[in-house]
C-alpha cells in the first residue's frame, strides 16, 4: 500500500513541463522516423545518411530522458541541477535544429528539382515525406524550448 501511494505521490508532482517535455520526446522520435523513411524513397534514396541529423537526434533523445529524469531529482533532492538542466535545454534544442536545418539542406536541391521537372506522384510524396520530417523536427525545437521555462516537477523551484 506504501508503494502505492508513494507511485501516486510521484505522478501528482508532474508538472506540465514534465508532459511537454515527454511530447517533445514523441515528437523528436516521429521526426527521425520520418527521417529514414524519407531516406529511403525514390527521390532521396541515393543520399548518404547525414550523421548530424541520426546522431544528434539520438543524443537529442538522450539529453531529453535525462532533463525529465534529473528535473524529478531536483526536485526531490534539492540538489542545485539548475545550470546543469539549463545546459541540457540548450544543447537539445541546438541538435535538435542543427539536424533539421541538415535534413533540409541535403534535400533543397531536390526539391527544387522535384517542383520543377520531375513532378509526379510518387516524388510529391517523398518531398512530402521530407517536409512533415523537416516540420517534426523543428516543432520538436519549438517544444524543447517551450518545457525550458516550465518546471518538471511542482515541486521543482
Amino acid at each position: 500500500v506504501h508503494r502505492r501511494e508513494t507511485k501516486m505521490k510521484a505522478l501528482k508532482n508532474l508538472s506540465l513541463g514534465f508532459y511537454v517535455g515527454v511530447l517533445a520526446f514523441i515528437v523528436e522520435v516521429v521526426a527521425l522516423v520520418f527521417y529514414f523513411i524519407n531516406q529511403g524513397t525514390v527521390t532521396f534514396g541515393n543520399l548518404p545518411l547525414n550523421m548530424v541529423t541520426v546522431v544528434g537526434g539520438v543524443i537529442a533523445l538522450a539529453v531529453q530522458l535525462i532533463i525529465l529524469v534529473l528535473g524529478q531529482l531536483r526536485a526531490s533532492n534539492g540538489t542545485a541541477l539548475g545550470v546543469l538542466l539549463d545546459l541540457a535545454y540548450v544543447v537539445e534544442a541546438v541538435l535538435i535544429v542543427w539536424g533539421a536545418t541538415v535534413f533540409f539542406a541535403d534535400r533543397i536541391n531536390l526539391f527544387s528539382s522535384v517542383m520543377t521537372f520531375n513532378r509526379n506522384a510518387q516524388s510529391l510524396a517523398d518531398m512530402n515525406s521530407a517536409l512533415y520530417g523537416i516540420a517534426a523536427m523543428f516543432a520538436a525545437a519549438v517544444l524543447v524550448i517551450i518545457s525550458s521555462f516550465m518546471r518538471v516537477s511542482k515541486n521543482q523551484e
